[in-house]
């Protein structure tokens, strides 16, 4: 169990680098418009769009197009975004506040060091 559970550890770390590179890059974007004099507020807006539409984009694409994939993996694929993003398991997300992972620790967990699989 333990061995299939470290199996995930390259796609976790590909997946992190993936997001921290989409901050780095919106987050350098942002910084731009603050230093030519954009409002902050518009500045933030614009960073909260760009990271949303680059984070969503691949799935997105991918449960759209299902290139090369068959409908069963396509399904999948969807089942497996639900669960991630917690789409139906709250009803309508539209005002709902989906609760941050740390919140289903136990009492006492300490949240600052990194979990260990």
């Amino acid at each position: 169990d333990w061995l299939r559970l470290r199996a995930a550890v390259p796609t976790i770390q590909s997946l992190r680098d993936r997001a921290n590179f989409i901050r780095d890059d919106e987050l350098s974007r942002a910084l731009r418009h603050l230093h030519h004099g954009d409002k902050p507020e518009e500045v933030l807006e614009m960073l909260a769009h760009g990271l949303t539409n680059k984070l969503l984009h691949d799935p997105t694409i991918l449960l759209r197009n299902g290139e090369g994939l068959s409908n069963d993996d396509r399904d999948l694929v969807g089942r497996m975004l639900d669960r991630f993003y917690r789409l139906t398991q709250t009803g309508s997300m539209h005002n709902a506040r989906v609760p941050f992972a740390y919140e289903y620790l136990p009492v006492g967990t300490d949240c600052t060091k990194p979990a260990i699989l």
